[in-house]
């Protein structure tokens, strides 16, 4: 077995490379823009290829590829950033990738320039006086590029460490800190290759943000803080986390802090930790007290009666109740409220589904019979589920 290992060029920031089936050892950058539409199917090869996954006949898999500190499958049509170590055996064309040292990733930063570097080197100088007016004007000035998709990593690439030192250190002013949180939010939201390059150079960050909320929610809610821990749970949920990632110890202090808005923010994010993406999850929790997995009921449940609400928060609320739920059983309840609400539902979403003039949404449809069946199978009686359905047959 021969292979040839080569190291993927990081010389633009916001390169991202396909790797071909077929077998070469000339890996060729390929800008985002001149890729595949978002949906083709390849022939010979009998792949699909969306948006953000390839399948073919068998299974599917991530159209990025995720790199680890050890070597991976390159999956065929996968797309790899920039800056990875790349081998390649040559009797049997097999691809393996994974994240290069952190040297390479600082001689990279060092050396590097680009359009935003006077800007930056502005910003590290006005540090040194602690002019942070000045700071938040010039961060400002370029906050409409951090949500540019190539401009959003390459601020990222180039300026990640600066920016978290910006977030972290106690002295800086929460001003400044609600505009580096805004940037880090737009470069990172919708943007795998930044979040790759993140989870890569720093994979405690996500922690180090639940620390900063931790130190925040000692005080109100009210003003600057309330605005910034939003900010802080955007930058969690575009990181796209797993769910070891979370603390939940933080989230659940954030669902009675006092905000409506913050309570929706943190349900949403601790839905990751209930996902049907993550069974291991809930495993992992089944071997634990109920305790914990009854306050996330509770929190749910009130949080998903909330009439500011939209259908896709009731959506990943009610999953989380129902798996939470189907896990432990009669270990955890829901209160008469909830099941008042359900009820309501039910009967209103049923009520949709036989209405012949309503256009049809499918995956709408899927959810609606979902609920309704949960009201009896999940949260209820399910003898008085076979009733109703044998009533429905007469």
């Amino acid at each position: 077995m021969r292979w040839i290992p080569f190291l993927v060029g990081a010389t633009v920031a916001n390169e991202l490379i396909t790797l071909s089936p077929s077998i070469s050892t000339n890996v060729n950058p390929v800008n985002t823009d001149q890729t595949r539409s978002s949906e083709e199917t390849i022939n010979d090869d009998q792949l699909f290829i969306g948006d953000d996954i390839i399948c073919n006949q068998n299974e599917c898999y991530p159209k990025l590829f995720e790199a680890k500190e050890y070597w991976q499958e390159v999956r065929p049509e996968q797309q790899i950033i920039a800056g990875l170590d790349v081998k390649m055996d040559l009797e049997t064309g097999l691809r393996e990738a994974k994240l290069s040292s952190k040297k390479q990733t600082e001689e990279y930063e060092d050396k590097s320039s680009y359009e935003f570097s006077q800007d930056f080197n502005k910003i590290t100088d006005l540090l040194k006086t602690k002019d942070y007016a000045a700071i938040d004007a010039v961060a400002d000035d370029l906050l409409e590029f951090s949500h540019d998709f190539k401009h959003g990593y390459k601020i990222i690439a180039h300026e990640f460490r600066l920016l978290k030192s910006l977030l972290m250190a106690q002295d800086t002013p929460l001003s400044t800190k609600l505009i580096v949180s805004s940037m880090l939010t737009a470069c990172l939201r919708n943007n795998p290759p930044a979040v790759a390059y993140v989870q890569s150079v720093d994979p405690a960050f996500t922690q180090e943000i639940f620390k900063e909320v931790a130190e925040l929610i000692t005080e109100s809610s009210k003003g600057q803080r309330g605005v910034l821990v939003k900010r802080y749970l955007s930058i969690v949920q575009a990181m796209s986390l797993q769910s070891s990632d979370l603390d939940e110890t933080v989230l659940l202090k954030l669902c009675h802090w006092g905000d409506s808005q913050i309570k929706r923010r943190a349900l949403e994010t601790a839905s990751l930790l209930f996902s049907a993406n993550n069974p291991q999850s809930l495993h992992k929790r089944s071997d634990q007290s109920a305790q914990d997995a009854q306050q996330w009921i509770n929190d749910f449940a009130t949080g998903i009666q909330d009439q500011d609400v939209d259908e896709l928060h009731v959506r990943n609320f009610f999953n989380s109740l129902q798996r939470i739920k189907q896990e432990f059983g009669k270990s955890v309840k829901v209160d008469s409220s909830f099941l008042n609400w359900l009820s309501k539902e039910s009967e209103h979403r049923q009520q949709r589904l036989s209405n012949g003039l309503q256009e049809r949404d499918l995956e709408q449809d899927e959810f609606d019979k979902s609920l309704i069946d949960s009201r009896h199978l999940v949260f209820g009686n399910p003898l008085a589920q076979r009733i109703k359905r044998f009533d429905d047959e007469l």
